[in-house]
């Protein structure tokens, strides 16, 4: 996984002080947050993100946190 990723805005869901803001990249959705005090992104725009750490869940139940070597922080950015 590269350290900035495009992809397409698929779903925006407003939760109080922050958008939960659904990113398709690649064919895979990301989800993550955004304050709502910044500028608006709409659905079906086209946004670049860093994802910094993400969490992989196999058929067998099992859960594995991919890092990402280039976080800087403890979040994600759309």
């Amino acid at each position: 996984m590269a350290s900035v990723e495009k992809g397409i805005v698929t779903g925006k869901l407003f939760r109080g002080k922050e958008v939960e803001i659904t990113v398709n990249v690649n064919g895979i959705d990301i989800v993550g947050t955004r304050n709502v005090e910044e500028a608006t992104i709409k659905k079906g725009e086209e946004v670049n993100i860093f994802v910094h750490r993400a969490f992989t869940y196999g058929d067998d139940g099992v859960v594995s946190i991919i890092e990402n070597a280039n976080k800087t922080e403890e979040w994600m950015v759309i």
